[in-house]
């Protein structure tokens, strides 16, 4: 498992793209991209995802002779700010390790982290920094 390893990306806006983690099992990688996002609608999530595997789709080929390997598959990790999942995702989440209490406890630790960022603002905003 290879974590925020840079790779060439020409073709894109960067000249290095770091996806957050490239896993690699016998001859197939998985490339996973952790977002936490605002669920603004009933979409926010999905398009997260769709937006991560829009990303590093075209390193595909790059991937696979870094890595040796045969096939890749991208998956954005989205959660949402608010501790939400997309069930359409679900399955990813499990085909990776994490048991449903796992994700209920990662939602509870997302939520909180939020709540503290918004209370680090406002004391910012009273504060006049």
């Amino acid at each position: 498992m290879f974590s925020e390893r840079g790779i060439p990306s020409p073709g894109l806006q960067t000249n290095i793209s770091r996806p957050d983690i490239i896993a690699t099992r016998g001859d197939e990688a998985l490339v996973l991209d952790v977002t936490c996002v605002f669920e603004s609608n009933i979409n926010s999530l999905h398009d997260a995802y769709r937006r991560k595997v829009d990303r590093y789709k075209p390193l595909a080929e790059t991937i696979k002779q870094t890595y040796k390997v045969k096939k890749v598959v991208f998956h954005g990790l989205c959660v949402g700010s608010r501790g939400a999942y997309d069930p359409r995702h679900l399955a990813v989440w499990h085909s990776i390790g994490y048991s449903g209490a796992e994700l209920g406890v990662l939602a509870i630790g997302v939520m909180e982290d939020s709540l503290r960022t918004i209370a680090l603002f406002n004391n910012a905003n009273r504060l006049h920094i």
